[in-house]
């Protein structure tokens, strides 16, 4: 009866030192699976939000080169506009000096006009003493 016990009692300890390593074990195996469950988490949250920063980043390029598109077009449209203004003053001042000279030529067009006309005169006047002669 006492080697009976005995041998329980051994077995029992058995049992429980069993136990002990299988929960040991349990625990082992549940860290791993949940340390790789957490690890795969973690590898698929990071590829997710590294996609969403590249999407971000192209986004961030093309609005970028957009900037730069709307600006180069500013400094061709600035630089249109100071061309045709340059041309305007250009053709305002070919124009009053076209003016001036159609002027002048007016004036001196005038002057012979006159002296045409004097001689005209001249010569109408002769005409009519020619003919009173005649």
């Amino acid at each position: 009866m006492i080697r009976k016990f005995i041998i329980r009692i051994f077995k029992l300890t058995d049992i429980s030192d069993l136990l002990l390593k299988t929960k040991k074990n349990q625990k082992k195996m549940d860290d791993i699976y949940w340390s790789a469950k957490l690890q795969d988490r973690e590898e698929k949250l990071t590829r997710f939000f590294e996609l969403e920063r590249q999407e971000l980043t192209a986004q961030i390029d093309m609005l970028n080169q957009q900037i730069s598109d709307y600006r180069k077009r500013e400094k061709d449209l600035c630089q249109r506009e100071f061309l045709i203004k340059k041309q305007g003053k250009f053709n305002l001042y070919m124009a009053s000096r076209l003016d001036s000279k159609v002027e002048d030529f007016g004036k001196a067009i005038l002057s012979i006009v006159g002296e045409i006309k004097g001689i005209k005169d001249e010569v109408s006047t002769n005409r009519i003493r020619v003919d009173r002669l005649k």
